[in-house]
């Protein structure tokens, strides 16, 4: 009986071992896995920066082709999707 005691004693033992074990194991995981998300979106982040850069860029160029032409504030406001008030800073900043 007393064998049996030891013997259920030892498992016990070494089932906290192993849970402790595993547990250093997922948190090791978590970590790396938010890592790894932590960069993905990162970059993410940094393709998305640099489409609407792009975008933004390329309404600032027509809409300074469309003043070149003569066009006002309000239609090229509508062709570009840019606010009136950064076409006539936009405009300003070119004028002077």
């Amino acid at each position: 009986m007393e064998l049996e005691y030891i013997k259920i004693k030892i498992l016990i033992s070494f089932l906290k071992f192993i849970v402790k074990e595993q547990i250093k194991l997922i948190k090791a995981n978590l970590e790396a896995y938010d890592y790894a998300w932590m960069r993905e979106m990162d970059d993410e982040a940094r393709e998305i920066f640099v489409v609407e850069k792009a975008k933004y860029t390329k309404q600032v160029e027509v809409a300074q082709k469309a003043m070149a032409e003569g066009f006002d504030d309000e239609i090229i406001a509508r062709l570009t999707g840019l606010e009136v008030e950064e076409i006539e800073t936009l405009r300003n900043a070119l004028s002077s």
